[in-house]
């Protein structure tokens, strides 16, 4: 079975624009508007992120000790894990918004952000069976992220503004995983299908990066003043110090906090 890869990703930036109102938002510094960080997302988001990150472990361990079978069960577990935190994210942000939107978007494109640097890397050598779920991952993770920036892009203007902070997280992250794809294209040992899959993850970055900025920009337009509230978002409880998933390359520039978010997430 030959490796999934995607067409026609660049036309994301485009569908989500016809999306925007025109009106511009203002930034909410000092206005009081919801500002949740990770902490706030609830648990039957964060529960599922959580086990997301543990099977990614897994897959990543299995590949290493050349348990292809074991490996590629484990990246099941991590996109169907990732397909039920977006489903319970993407009601907080459609239909109660608030703390829990904001937080449950930022949490949901962390951990997007840390499957696509881990699957990016486990093309490195591996065969047919963990590429193949290797790809599959790593497309999921790419359509999960994009389908919280297409959430956003249907909210009104003034409950838009509050996720501004996550949107430029995701523009941050999605220049981390374009530099590291470009050095695995460069560097690793890939066969056709796991090139063919990376520079698809490519084509795509480029266009949700472009659909991130594009909300970000009406924000940004009518700025009102952006309060120093970046204290709490994403800053967690875990006890672990975090780094990037096991075989990704590079510090984590993306904006996300260095900490483990199978730690950092509520329990309640």
């Amino acid at each position: 079975m030959s490796i999934k890869t995607k067409a026609g990703a660049t036309a994301l930036a485009a569908t989500l624009a016809l999306g925007l109102p025109g009106a511009a938002y203002a930034g909410p510094g000092g206005g009081g508007g919801p500002r949740g960080g990770d902490r706030d997302a609830p648990s039957r988001v964060t529960t599922k992120l959580r086990a997301a990150e543990r099977s990614l472990d897994r897959a990543q361990e299995r590949a290493e000790d050349g348990e292809s079978a074991g490996a590629a069960t484990a990246l099941s577990s991590v996109r169907k894990n990732l397909a039920s935190a977006l489903k319970s994210a993407q009601r907080r942000i459609t239909a109660t918004g608030g703390r829990s939107g904001v937080a449950s978007a930022g949490a949901v494109s962390k951990t997007d952000h840390r499957v696509v640097s881990g699957t990016a890397a486990m093309f490195d050598g591996a065969d047919a069976t963990v590429g193949e779920a290797t790809a599959l991952t790593l497309d999921a993770a790419l359509d999960n992220r994009d389908a919280v920036i297409a959430a956003i892009a249907a909210l009104d203007a003034e409950t838009k503004e509050d996720y501004e902070r996550v949107l430029s997280r995701i523009v941050d992250a999605t220049d981390d995983e374009i530099e590291e794809i470009t050095e695995a294209l460069e560097d690793d040992t890939l066969t056709a299908e796991a090139r063919a899959a990376l520079q698809a993850a490519l084509t795509q970055l480029a266009a949700t990066k472009s659909a991130a900025e594009g909300q970000i920009s009406t924000a940004s337009s009518d700025d009102t003043g952006y309060g120093n509230e970046d204290a709490d978002y994403g800053s967690g409880s875990g006890s672990r110090e975090d780094c990037p998933p096991r075989g990704s390359r590079g510090g984590n520039g993306s904006g996300y906090e260095d900490q483990d978010t199978t730690g950092s997430y509520p329990e309640a």
